[in-house]
């Protein structure tokens, strides 16, 4: 009998290996299966699919009653911060020497210059060095107070709504069911965390003391240019003070007050 080296039938078989036809791909994997190789019943698929559902309902829901509060402060801040940019224009006039005074007495020299009269005694050009009141200074105070506040609820309402989107978009990738969930319950530890909902809530708050920085500015401005105005506009924003702090009280004196502020 004649032996065969061991070369040629190594050989001869990667030649048969390689022309013969690759073998078929397996089926893929029917709907649902993945949960069976990841060790998941029926059953906890349910139960994800549910949290799936239902944390998607409430996510949804929550983000857009972010966005409506927020949309709601952007346009009162836009507006507000246009009415209150007109008054710093006129009240920042009170922080500079007016001029008038002495355009006036030079004027006058002029007139009697051209005219011919003898002037007795020179009038004297005021040169005294400039220094705002008191008054001018804090209602200035005020006023850029309430426009730095207002632009910040602004841009707080701007950044909200950002972070809402991204929260919106991770939270609801498309992956598996309990997957989703995982990544859904760990964004949501972070907004708990990180107290999203108390940032949200505090927006309005920053808003209101800028419209009382405002009305107590104005009532001052209008006091310093006539006294009876000035005292009429300080009556008004001491009755709209008091309802507000009656109004903010009251839900903790009376629990199913709906005055919520």
């Amino acid at each position: 009998m004649t032996s065969i080296p061991v070369a040629k039938v190594r050989s001869e078989s990667v030649i048969v290996d390689f022309l013969s036809p690759p073998p078929s791909p397996s089926p893929p994997p029917p709907p649902g299966a993945w949960h069976i190789e990841a060790g998941y019943t029926p059953t906890s698929v349910k139960i994800w699919k549910l949290y799936e559902s239902t944390a998607d309902k409430h996510d949804t829901a929550l983000t857009e009653t972010w966005k409506g509060e927020t949309d709601a402060m952007l346009i009162f801040t836009g507006l507000f911060s246009a009415v209150v940019s007109a008054f710093i224009i006129e009240t920042y006039k009170t922080l500079q020497p007016d001029s008038s005074d002495a355009t006036v007495v030079l004027l006058t020299q002029l007139v009697q210059q051209s005219s011919g009269t003898p002037q007795t005694t020179p009038v004297p050009v005021p040169t005294q060095k400039f220094k705002a009141s008191a008054t001018a200074i804090r209602i200035n105070i005020l006023m850029f107070l309430s426009l730095f506040l207002s632009l910040t609820c602004a841009l707080m309402s701007t950044l909200i709504q950002q972070w809402a989107r991204e929260y919106l978009q991770y939270s609801q990738l498309s992956a598996p069911p309990h997957k989703r969930g995982r990544v859904r319950a760990y964004l949501f530890e972070g907004l708990t965390k990180f107290q999203m909902r108390r940032m949200v809530e505090g927006i309005p708050v920053l808003l209101h003391i800028s419209v009382f920085l405002f009305f107590f500015a104005l009532s001052e401005f209008l006091h310093s240019v006539n006294g009876t105005v000035g005292l009429a506009a300080r009556y008004c924003f001491i009755v709209l003070l008091a309802a507000y702090l009656a109004l903010s009280i009251l839900p903790l004196v009376v629990s199913s007050s709906p005055y919520q502020t």
